[in-house]
């Protein structure tokens, strides 16, 4: 018999629900500053033109779906610890 919150299914499913999105955020952030590399770096002129207009796409939609996840992200860490009444 496990005494620990993490032990009670609704928590543990909201624990990974908050890993499954943090890890989904920083994988998109990494995607997006790769193209920002070589947009910046890369020796290739073409090679540059093209990752500054997918960096161009990229950045408005990884820092609204970020904002927006952050935001429910933190909804739920709130649920974890007990609701509004923590």
């Amino acid at each position: 018999l496990r005494k620990t919150i993490d032990g009670h299914p609704d928590v543990d499913r909201m624990l990974r629900t908050l890993v499954a999105h943090a890890m989904g955020l920083r994988a998109l952030s990494l995607y997006t500053a790769k193209y920002m590399d070589i947009a910046s770096n890369h020796a290739d002129p073409e090679a540059r033109t093209q990752a500054n207009t997918r960096t161009g796409l990229l950045i408005p939609i990884f820092k609204s779906h970020a904002t927006q996840t952050a935001f429910d992200m933190s909804s739920l860490a709130m649920q974890v610890y007990g609701g509004m009444g923590y």
